[in-house]
């Protein structure tokens, strides 16, 4: 009798060995028989759980994003507006490996119009999710901008960093990354995270 598999402990391993390979390969090396191989299974054992190769790249960014999401939406509403904006920033920043991994990612999937238009839905979803996050840290401060042009300018600046970051780490080193957006808030009006008031 063939052992029972648990499909979510299943999905888990696709996504570690999907992840193994884009840390190797980038997003172009992603394949079934590349996350096959990683798994040390057959391409069956794969294509059985993932019906496509953007199905297995977006069972990644839900890997890599989901438990930041996760995370971040328990911690980011104790933390006051300027407080939690900077942290945002600091989590969307390619600062640490996962996060130039993730950057680096998502830009390869930008790169690629057949996976770019499979994978609009999941773009726009985290896109979203930074959005509301921006929008209500803004609203109870009173920044320079009406909030939504406040959000276009800090949604395109971190993307700004994160793309100059990627595509020249040495010329945009963590400090520099923090130095441009602490800069950005504060010709927003909005405290630094040293601020001392509550």
């Amino acid at each position: 009798m063939p052992r029972a598999v648990d499909p979510e402990a299943r999905l888990h391993e696709i996504a570690a060995a999907t992840l193994a390979v884009a840390k190797r390969d980038g997003v172009e090396g992603i394949t079934f028989r590349s996350v096959a191989a990683e798994l040390g299974a057959s391409t069956t054992a794969v294509t059985h759980y993932v019906g496509s190769r953007a199905a297995l790249i977006r069972l990644l960014f839900d890997h890599l994003f989901g438990g930041f999401r996760r995370y971040a939406d328990a911690v980011l509403g104790s933390l006051r507006p300027e407080l939690g904006l900077h942290a945002l920033a600091e989590g969307a920043l390619p600062l640490r490996d996962d996060t130039r991994l993730a950057a680096r990612l998502f830009l390869g999937v930008l790169a690629d119009d057949e996976l770019r238009t499979e994978l609009t839905e999941v773009l726009r979803d985290y896109d979203g999710w930074q959005r509301t996050w921006i929008r209500r840290f803004l609203e109870p401060l009173d920044v320079m901008l009406s909030t939504e042009r406040a959000v276009d300018l800090i949604v395109a600046t971190l993307d700004g960093v994160t793309l100059a970051a990627i595509d020249e780490p040495e010329a945009w080193p963590a400090e520099r990354q923090r130095t441009v957006i602490a800069d950005l808030f504060a010709s927003l009006g909005i405290p630094s995270r040293d601020s001392s008031d509550g």
